[in-house]
């Protein structure tokens, strides 16, 4: 579970570092999803739950990084 908190902190500072105007192009609950769940890891991380985890990792951040290409084809960046 170690690789998998570092994974989605790590996550969350890329998206943290976008340009606005991309992140402004990712739905909200996408968003707010990928810092709730970096909180967690960052903080609390004993609250983890296993499946939600590893469904961020395998579900959701494939889709978010599909949504970012996206954003920046549509910007041209």
């Amino acid at each position: 579970m170690l690789v998998a908190e570092a994974l989605i902190i790590r996550a969350a500072s890329i998206v943290e570092k976008l340009p606005a105007e991309v992140v402004e192009q990712l739905p909200k609950t996408m968003r707010s999803g990928l810092v709730g769940i970096r909180n967690v890891a960052a903080h609390e991380f004993a609250h983890l739950n296993r499946e939600v985890t590893l469904g961020a990792l395998n579900t959701h951040l494939p889709a978010m990084l599909s949504e970012i290409e996206a954003a920046l084809d549509d910007l041209g960046l």
